[in-house]
């Protein structure tokens, strides 16, 4: 917890992508609750069965999700993400060490 997600690069800036964000990600919470629920499985039965199906409501959240996470971050399909938020979390913590404030969660 304390290496993962508090020194997790979060986006520096609150734009309306944000709020776009929460809204896929409660839908995708609650269809996947829906479906375990109706299915009786778990979680991972219910990825190992749906998530790489193109079909399927999982796989197009996710995808959405995934557009949405790049352009929040200003990423490009095809830039190496690992280096990119390595970089970002870099530039964080130079400003945390310079006592600026930096956005993210408590």
């Amino acid at each position: 917890h304390t290496t993962c997600f508090e020194t997790f690069p979060f986006p520096q800036s609150i734009s309306s992508i944000s709020n776009d964000i929460r809204q896929v990600m409660i839908e995708l919470h609650e269809y996947r609750t829906k479906i375990m629920e109706r299915k009786r499985i778990g979680i991972t039965k219910l990825y190992n069965q749906f998530f790489y199906e193109p079909s399927s409501q999982l796989y197009k959240l996710h995808q959405t999700l995934d557009q949405l996470v790049l352009r929040i971050y200003e990423f490009k399909e095809n830039d190496d993400i690992l280096e990119k938020l390595l970089d970002l979390n870099l530039e964080i913590s130079e400003k945390e060490n310079r006592d600026k404030y930096v956005f993210g969660c408590p």
